[in-house]
């Protein structure tokens, strides 16, 4: 089973922990002969020895993917012991060899606190980090939205333009309601001679 890297997904330098799911491929070999094949097969590393429920792995496998990589490919022997235990099952007794590779792990446990609690601590605090980012930048947008109208709405300096300047006006005059920037209105209104500027509002 030979298999190529790149491969997307999680590369910490631990690599597969329990409690983790992993995608992989494998090849199931026993008494000399290949018995079965699976690719792309998602699983949870759980070993049966360390946690005594359904649908966990046998120890042996569990044991030999604790600490693999994606792309990584492993051939894992599994003595009798570590293998399947129960008497009634048709591989009890048996050593088997899986050849297997790493495709992915889905879900990692380092991404969440507390054993894979994500409602922990840290979660929080990283969705809390998220949010005020997405609502800052939100605000920002709207600022600048409202600055960009603001400007293209605000009409030009009379006195500028009669000069060559496209200058925006910061007011206008009280009397006869013509706009000026400050600079052009500092003698009075160079329209009426009134005295009174009048900021935007």
């Amino acid at each position: 089973m030979i298999r190529t890297a790149p491969v997307s997904s999680y590369t910490e330098s631990g690599g597969i922990e329990t409690g983790d799911f992993v995608v992989l491929d494998y090849e199931l070999t026993y008494d000399g002969e290949l018995q079965s094949t699976s690719d792309d097969w998602e699983t949870e590393v759980r070993g049966v020895k360390t946690e005594p429920v359904e649908g966990v792995l046998i120890e042996g496998f569990y044991q030999g993917l604790l600490g693999m990589h994606p792309g990584e490919e492993k051939h894992i022997v599994v003595p009798p012991e570590d293998a399947y235990t129960n008497p009634a099952d048709d591989l009890y007794g048996k050593t088997l060899i899986f050849d297997v590779f790493i495709d992915a792990i889905s879900q990692n446990i380092r991404d969440s606190d507390d054993g894979g609690d994500s409602s922990g601590t840290g979660s929080f605090l990283s969705a809390l980090g998220t949010g005020i980012l997405v609502i800052g930048g939100g605000i920002l947008v709207i600022y600048l939205i409202i600055i960009a109208q603001s400007r293209a709405t605000t009409p030009y300096c009379e006195h500028c333009k009669t000069i060559g300047r496209k200058t925006r006006s910061e007011g206008y005059c009280g009397a006869c309601k013509t706009p000026y920037c400050r600079a052009s209105f500092r003698k009075g209104c160079p329209n009426c001679g009134g005295n009174t500027f009048m900021p935007h509002k």
